[in-house]
This record gives C-alpha cells, sequence and structure tokens, in this order.
C-alpha cells in the first residue's frame, strides 16, 4: 500500500489536495503532478492522489478539487484542479501564469485562467460536476491555414497567436519612412509566399463608404505565430462589399462631400504580415528555408539579420507585435498605407488599421471619428452617441436601447440639410467588443447565430467560485466577440441617423450623475481623454494615428493639456518627446481635431455622465436626455440620488445649476485644468 501526506487534523485549516498526494509521486511519475514557481500545486493527475486517504479523512473529493476529464479517442485521464485556487488574489494568480498543463496554460487577468490546448473541444460538465474535454484533431491541425481556424473549446472560437504578447506602435511623420517600412513588408510576404507555397490573401471592402483593401499572407511557417485564415475570415464579416447597397449609399455621400470639399477620397490599404522569425535562431533558420528553396534571402528584399530589421525591437531583442502608420499630412494621399506585422487580433486591422485611417480621412469634410455606440432611445430617428469604453454603464444602455444603430465607433458628420446638425455613420457592420464588458453578447452567445469567439479563456479560481473552474464564462479580459447584428441579437440597423445628444462616459465620484457643461469644459474632457477603467481615450478616438503617438510618448491627461500648452507657445516638440517635426504634425492635427470637437459640443447637446453610476442609473440618464435634451440645462447637474428614483418608479428628473459655477468632472481640480481654448 502506498504512503501518503497524512491527513489534515480539524485545526489545520482548510484542507487541501496537495496534503492527499501519494508520497514520490513527483518524482516517480513527472508530469503527474504540476507546480507554480512558488510551488503551488495547479493540477494533479487524478492516480496521483490517494483517494482512499480521502475518503478516510472524511473531506469529499468535490471539496478539495475540481476534475477535468480529457478524451482522446477511446482513452480517457483525468486530472484535478484544487479548489483553493479560487481563493487566489490578483497578485498570486499573476505569479502562477504561463504555466504549461497537461491541457493547456496558465494566464492570468484579474485572476487565473486557462487557455485550452489547441484541438481540446469542451463538451460541457456531466452529472458528477466533472468538467468534459475532448481531442478532436482536425481542430488541431493549425499548419493548415486554408482550414477556418476554430480551434477553440467552443463554438466558432479561436486563440489568436498573438494574443497577451507586448505590441508596439510606431506613428511616423515622414512619408518615406512609412514606405521603407512597407517595402521590407512586401520582401516578407515574397519570402512567406516562396517558404510556405501559398501566395498572399487580400480582400477588398467598404468601410464607411471608402474603398479597404486588407492583405495577409496566405499561410505561416510551421510552427510560427499567426492565424491568416481568422485575418481574411474578420474582415469579410465586418465590412460589407461593393455590392451592398448601403454601402454604396455611404461611398456616394463620401465621394460628394469630398468633391464638394475639393479633395480626393483615399483608399485605405492595410498590409498584415504574420508568421516572420521573432528572434536570431527563428530567421536563420527560416533563411535555410528559403535557400534550400533555391531563393536568396538577400535578393527577396529580406535583412542581413533579425536585428537589422525596421521592425526588431531592441528593447525585448526580438521581432513583437508591431503597427506602423502616418501621421497624417495636409494633402490627401492616393491611399492611406497601414503596416501591421506579428499580430493576428481583429482589433488590429479593425483599430490601427481600418478606424485609425478613418480617422484621418473624415477631418477632412469637417467629420469625426468617436468611439461609441449609437443607440435609438427614444421615439423618432434620432440617435444618442454614448462615447466611452465598453463597460458596465454602455452595456446596461445598449440592452434598454430601442435600436442600436452602430456599435464600436461612429462616424460623426454635418448634416448636409439647412438644419446644421450632425449625422451619425456606421463605421462596420459587427459588433466587436469585450465579452466581459459588454452584457448584451452574453445572449448573442447562446443565439441561433453564434459570434465569433476571440481567446475564450477557461476560469482556473478567477471568479472565486470554484463549482466554475474549466468552464468558460466569457468573462476573460482579453476576450473578444465578433457579432453579426443581423442575427437580431442587438436589433441593429447600421443606417446613417440624425444625432440628438451625445453622453460621454468619464471618471468621477462625486454626487452629481449627469450634468451638461459649457463647451470650453467639454473640450478640455474629450482632449484629456480620461475613462472610468484609468485608461485614456484621447479625442474620444484612440486609434487615431495622432492618439496613438500621443499615448506612445506617454503624452496623455493632464500631460497631453501641459504639452499642448507649450507648443502653442512656440515649442512644438513637447508633443513628441523632443521630436520637432512629428510636433509641429500633431500640433497641427490637434488644433484642428479640437476645432471640429468644439462645433460638435456647440451644436448637439452633449452630457458628461460619471462611470461610478450603476446600469439602471445609467439608462435613466441616457434616456431622459434622449427624449428631452433640454431637461438639464446648460450648467445643470441631476445628482445620483434623483437618478436612481428615476431608475426605480420611473419618475422625471429636475435639473438645477451647481452654485458657484461648474467643477471637472475629476473631483479637486479647477475648471480651468480642464479648458482647452480653442
Amino acid at each position: 500500500m502506498s504512503e501518503t501526506v497524512p491527513s489534515p487534523s480539524p485545526d489545520a485549516g482548510e484542507p487541501r489536495l496537495d496534503r492527499f498526494l501519494r508520497s514520490g509521486v513527483e518524482e516517480s511519475s513527472p508530469g503527474a503532478v504540476v507546480r507554480d514557481a512558488r510551488g503551488r500545486l495547479l493540477v494533479a493527475a487524478e492516480d496521483a492522489v490517494d483517494l482512499a486517504a480521502v475518503q478516510a479523512s472524511g473531506v469529499s473529493l468535490r471539496r478539495l478539487a475540481r476534475r477535468i476529464r480529457v478524451r482522446d479517442g477511446g482513452a480517457e485521464t483525468a486530472w484535478l484542479v484544487p479548489a483553493e485556487l479560487a481563493g487566489l488574489t490578483r497578485e498570486e494568480a499573476t505569479l502562477a501564469a504561463e504555466v504549461a498543463l497537461p491541457f493547456g496554460r496558465t494566464t492570468s487577468e484579474r485572476g487565473l485562467w486557462v487557455r485550452y490546448a489547441p484541438g481540446l473541444e469542451l463538451l460541457g460538465v456531466n452529472d458528477r460536476g466533472d468538467v468534459l474535454l475532448a481531442r478532436r484533431p482536425e481542430l488541431e491541425d493549425e499548419a493548415d491555414a486554408k482550414t477556418e481556424p476554430d480551434d477553440g473549446p467552443v463554438d466558432r472560437s479561436v486563440w489568436t497567436t498573438t494574443s497577451g504578447l507586448p505590441e508596439r506602435t510606431i506613428v511616423t511623420g515622414r512619408i518615406e519612412e512609412l514606405e521603407r517600412y512597407r517595402a521590407e513588408a512586401e520582401a516578407w510576404i515574397s519570402a512567406l509566399e516562396v517558404a510556405t507555397g501559398e501566395g498572399c490573401r487580400e480582400v477588398s471592402r467598404l468601410a464607411a463608404g471608402v474603398e479597404l483593401t486588407v492583405s495577409v499572407n496566405g499561410r505561416v511557417p510551421a510552427g510560427a505565430r499567426g492565424r491568416p485564415a481568422h485575418v481574411e475570415r474578420s474582415v469579410r464579416a465586418s465590412w460589407p462589399d461593393a455590392d451592398d447597397l448601403e454601402a454604396i449609399a455611404l461611398r456616394d455621400e463620401i465621394l460628394a462631400r469630398h468633391a464638394a470639399a475639393g479633395v480626393r477620397v483615399p483608399r485605405i490599404v492595410v498590409t498584415t504580415l504574420l508568421g516572420v522569425p521573432e528572434d536570431a535562431d527563428a530567421f536563420e533558420a527560416f533563411a535555410d528555408r528559403l535557400r534550400e528553396h533555391g531563393a536568396d534571402p538577400g535578393g527577396l528584399g529580406l535583412p542581413e539579420s533579425i536585428t537589422a530589421s525596421r521592425f526588431f525591437d531592441a528593447e525585448t531583442g526580438r521581432l513583437v507585435p508591431v503597427s506602423v502608420r502616418h501621421v497624417g499630412s495636409d494633402e490627401a494621399p492616393e491611399a492611406i498605407h497601414v503596416v501591421a506585422v506579428g499580430a493576428d487580433d481583429h482589433d488590429v486591422v479593425r483599430g490601427r488599421g481600418v478606424l485609425g485611417a478613418l480617422s484621418t480621412i473624415l477631418p477632412r469634410i469637417g467629420g469625426l471619428l468617436v468611439r461609441a455606440a449609437s443607440l435609438v432611445v427614444g421615439e423618432g430617428d434620432a440617435v444618442t452617441l454614448v462615447a466611452g469604453p465598453a463597460g458596465p454603464a454602455r452595456a446596461a444602455v445598449v440592452t434598454s436601447a430601442r435600436l442600436v444603430a452602430q456599435a464600436g465607433a461612429s462616424a460623426v458628420l454635418p448634416s448636409d440639410g439647412a438644419g446644421g446638425g450632425y449625422v451619425a455613420w456606421p463605421t462596420e457592420r459587427t459588433v466587436y467588443e469585450s465579452a466581459a464588458a459588454f452584457a448584451p453578447l452574453a445572449e448573442a452567445l447562446a443565439s441561433s447565430a453564434p459570434p465569433v469567439v476571440e481567446n475564450p479563456a477557461a476560469d482556473l479560481g478567477a471568479s472565486g467560485a470554484p463549482d466554475r473552474i474549466g468552464l468558460v464564462t466569457h468573462r476573460f479580459g482579453r476576450e473578444r466577440v465578433l457579432l453579426d447584428p443581423t442575427a437580431g441579437v442587438l436589433r441593429w440597423d447600421g443606417c446613417p441617423r440624425p444625432v440628438g445628444a451625445l453622453v460621454l462616459i468619464r471618471p468621477g465620484d462625486g454626487p452629481f450623475a449627469l450634468r451638461r457643461p459649457p463647451p470650453d469644459e467639454l473640450v478640455g474632457v474629450v482632449l484629456r481623454g480620461e475613462t472610468p477603467e484609468g485608461t485614456f481615450d484621447v479625442l474620444s478616438d484612440p486609434d487615431a494615428p495622432v492618439a496613438a503617438a500621443l499615448a506612445e510618448r506617454g503624452i496623455t491627461g493632464g500631460a497631453l493639456v501641459d504639452a499642448l500648452a507649450a507648443a502653442r507657445g512656440g515649442s512644438p516638440e513637447a508633443l513628441a518627446g523632443g521630436d520637432d517635426s512629428l510636433g509641429a504634425a500633431l500640433l497641427r492635427i490637434l488644433e484642428a481635431r479640437i476645432a471640429l470637437w468644439r462645433r460638435l459640443v456647440e451644436t448637439v447637446p452633449t452630457f458628461l455622465l460619471t462611470g461610478a453610476v450603476g446600469p439602471d442609473e445609467a439608462v435613466a440618464a441616457v434616456r431622459l436626455v434622449s427624449g428631452r435634451p433640454d431637461a438639464i440645462e446648460l450648467g445643470g447637474t441631476i445628482d445620483r440620488d434623483a437618478l436612481r428614483a428615476a431608475a426605480a418608479d420611473g419618475e422625471e428628473t429636475r435639473s438645477e445649476p451647481r452654485p458657484g459655477g461648474l467643477e471637472t468632472i475629476n473631483e479637486g481640480q479647477s475648471p480651468r485644468s480642464n479648458s482647452v481654448e480653442g
């Protein structure tokens, strides 16, 4: 009979699984027990545990652990995950991240999760509470890039191979520098075609009426990162083709507006490069493979070494995911080019590529790109733009809206009629949001037309509930859902609609919930871009090249206000970390955007909603300003108590001006610190 670790005595604290491991099992059976760097037990094979000792202790196995069964053909293995992982702090979870398990790899995101290995499908939970996984070999073949990349554990899911890696953003003020990056990218695509035998994939669509072309290399070498098929599928789902009637109408309107302004409409061209060698050893192996195919790496235009690549990151000593784009110029180019290397997340093509380019195009015809959900909340066709990162407040409003006209980002342009208002245009035909933060998508996941799910991780204690261990709960922070709204889940139509009100979700935990500040303060709030999550959406458009260039240098929030003042005083380099040429370009773009935002908030009733309000309060606030934007006079506020009452019984709320003038959204700051003169 095997020896066991003594069972816990009543005063030994909560019983733990590792106290019942068979003596010497970690030495005699390598791989049967997995621990993190600090020695904490993460997984144990069931036969590594003395079940007789567990029974004799009077403690049920289910109290100690969650069983995960993995079926592979006719064989089945059982693994036990300690229940105490549900009690890990976020700091402890970080120390347990990136550990290889028999069925995947751990990762941390406000708790501990597991990324199931490619080819494993989550079947569910049996009557004993065991999590059931099955290996499907057809999902495991990552080398076959012609197949749909549904290798995640749940229906229509994929783990993008670059998720969680560091990402660089390069914004250059010199078009010739961007051309050099493009030339190297084209060389890599040619080399990858030689190495893999498959040419480039190219997809042409219309994004907000603008011609869009996305190209990606057809395959990646065996063992390299990147999912070209997922990039292609995401692009096809997100934007309509040239035969779509609504897209054609938007294109004609865009052409007419540009013609009236005397400028041409640039095309958007996004070049995505996947599977590039990441370090010196991989580079040499790739070069040898090219020579085996009779090709000279230098003759194809490749750099002499990985360190000579323009995409090489000297800080990490590797080639990490990077996007490269131009900050923008006074003259409209024939095409706006974006180069994205090493990243297959849809957000890279969508955000850094398409939305970033649109944010450069729209100001030429008096428009802006706003990160927002465009909602028809009351009666009529006018929409309320609820701008800010996806979160509980915005999600609750979308859930209650009569119609979600657009989601993710809206193109906001002046109306061409005599009314002098604004109209919101759709930038895409899909909803691409955080599954954890955007509540309406939970319903979509169970709909008859399920969305594509990026990066679904299974709970390994993150929720604090042992009975959720092993399950995909759609609460993982890096999980994204790409939803076709025509499925009817969000009652989406995607038509251009007049803008009736604008609600900006911003941080703040003061007594007020909803305010209507004057334009000067609103422009300052938009410039600073502070969000309830502690991030920065500069000019409510974080994907714009100007915002990315500033964020890359840490020039956001109050630092941006100070740098702008210095640039206006004759030191443009303050906006670009000492680069005078880039700083001058950034100053020119910022001044133009500030002027456009000033006109928008002077024309459209605009309100600040504190991100600290609850979901019901947020719904009441947006319904109020959507139906009667004049219910809050300029300078007026509504406190949280009144909003709670409105949420509870539907009674009308009444605003009152704050005595002594307005204060900023952040308690303790003077109004002037948040004000920018245009």
